[in-house]
This record gives C-alpha cells, structure tokens and sequence, in this order.
C-alpha cells in the first residue's frame, strides 16, 4: 500500500489517499473550532475499488464493517 498526504493545514485539515492494487481510499480528518470545543469530522471516499479482485465474502465483511462503524457515530 502506498500512502501520500495530499492536504494538510495544521490544525484544520489532514488529507491522505491510500492506494493498494483493490481499492484507492481518500481519509480526511477536519478541525473545526467550536464554543463548545473543537469539532472532529471524518471522511473517507472510495476513489476507486475493482470488486473483481475481492471475493463475496470480503465484499460483505467490508460493508459489515462499515455498517458497524457508522452505528457507532
């Protein structure tokens, strides 16, 4: 897996994209001040994924996953 930062403005943005021969994912983290404090926000952005090079069912324990992990925000 090659890994690259491609955004980053200290302590507002930190953006990499990480690339593999299956799938290219972009990773965002956003700084936001707040009153309250500092607010966090999380993206992450399939650039490209070729679901021939997965199998069934690493297709449905990825989704799972990512089912578990928006139930937790």
């Amino acid at each position: 897996m090659k890994a690259e930062i491609t955004e980053y403005k200290l302590g507002k943005k930190y953006v990499s994209v990480f690339k593999s021969p299956k799938i290219d994912v972009k990773i965002g983290y956003y700084l936001t001040d707040t009153p309250q404090g500092c607010e966090i926000v999380f993206k992450e952005d399939a650039l490209s994924y070729d679901e021939k090079k997965y199998s069934n069912i690493g297709t449905w324990f990825y989704n799972w996953q990512l089912k578990q992990g928006a139930k937790n925000n």
